[in-house]
């Protein structure tokens, strides 16, 4: 009896962190935790010219399908200024 309590206790107090998840990926959670520390890795793999920037040539040039690239480096320019910087890290919720 008291495995089987046990047990139901678990699973209750699991569904709901199951749901969220499922939901969250749904939805298509705008910005995950590590998105601020993928941006830092861009910016020192793609920034050929060291100025703290990646400029659209130095986003393409790096892309193996280039309408892929564009639609990223759209998406990634949160600020739509043409470039690619820490300006553009997703904002603290």
């Amino acid at each position: 009896m008291k495995t089987t309590i046990l047990i139901l206790t678990t699973a209750a107090l699991l569904l709901p962190i199951h749901a969220q998840d499922k939901a969250s990926k749904e939805k298509g959670a705008k910005h995950k935790p590590h998105d601020k520390h993928m941006l830092v890795a861009l910016l020192k793999k793609r920034d050929t010219d060291k100025n703290g920037e990646v400029s659209k040539e130095e986003f393409l040039a790096g892309a193996k399908d280039p309408a892929k690239g564009e639609k990223a480096f759209t998406k990634l320019d949160r600020n739509k200024d043409g470039k690619i910087s820490k300006k553009d890290r997703p904002e603290k919720k």
